[in-house]
């Protein structure tokens, strides 16, 4: 499949239309929000993107047009790379910094071992079973995790899923407010629940934990590095100049 830049694309006419655009998504906005303003600046219906972000991650996004879309399942089965920040000290419902606080506790840096943590950090290395993110859209009984979380109902049960951790290092850490970061580059197979992987690290040091930011670096061969990525940068100048709106 052909890799086009947002210039050739915005060149291109009719039947050309046909292949990938790589995109830095920003934070702060969905993937279809995403999918909604390339659309509207693209003049084209027929697109998708190959695996989800939330709002407030960033990185790769694989966006396919025109006969392209075929090939999507096949995109979305790759493995992916990701830079996640982990907090260390607070644990919310949404696995996240945008959820409700349920535990804190103050991290004293003297308490934390750091030979622990990259051994700890390491160690994920293989397959791993865990329950997924409360906020999820696994559907129990017909309806998402997360319709359940929302109106503060117990869903029936907590579905697992099988995950496989391909690479795990340890990048940094460091004392920040009244906790603790970890820095750390995760490769795992398509479908992984960073949030997953996240509580499991807290419930092993036995300290609330939460996922402080992420960015997707790599989808299969794909690269956030690409020259031709569609930058931040360019998605901001386009809504400026255009008057495309991102956010709904």
């Amino acid at each position: 499949m052909i890799i086009y830049s947002i210039e050739e694309l915005t060149a291109a006419t009719g039947h050309e239309k046909n292949g990938l655009l790589l995109v830095d998504k920003p934070t702060g906005c969905s993937s279809f929000d995403l999918i909604r303003h390339l659309r509207k600046r693209l003049n084209m219906r027929k697109m998708g993107h190959a695996g989800t972000l939330d709002p407030q991650a960033s990185g790769l996004m694989i966006v396919a047009f025109g006969s392209s879309t075929k090939n999507l399942e096949q995109l979305l089965g790759l493995p992916k790379s990701y830079r996640a920040e982990i907090f260390l000290g607070i644990q919310t419902d949404t696995g996240d910094k945008e959820g409700k606080i349920l535990k804190q506790k103050k991290i004293w840096p003297v308490n934390i071992q750091k030979k622990e943590i990259i051994e700890m950090i390491e160690s994920y290395v293989g397959t791993h079973e865990l329950s997924v993110p409360m906020y999820s859209a696994i559907k129990v009984e017909g309806h998402p995790l997360y319709w359940y979380a929302r109106k503060g109902i117990s869903a029936p049960s907590i579905p697992t899923k099988v995950m496989h951790v391909y690479k795990s290092e340890l990048l940094d850490q460091f004392e920040y407010k009244d906790g603790y970061i970890i820095r750390i580059e995760w490769s795992v197979s398509s479908g992984t629940y960073i949030r997953s992987l996240v509580e499991d690290i807290g419930t092993k040091l036995n300290i609330p934990a939460m996922l402080w930011n992420l960015r997707r670096t790599s989808v299969g061969e794909y690269r956030l590095h690409d020259p031709k990525i569609y930058t931040p940068k360019e998605i901001q100048t386009s809504i400026t100049s255009k008057d495309i709106t991102l956010l709904a």
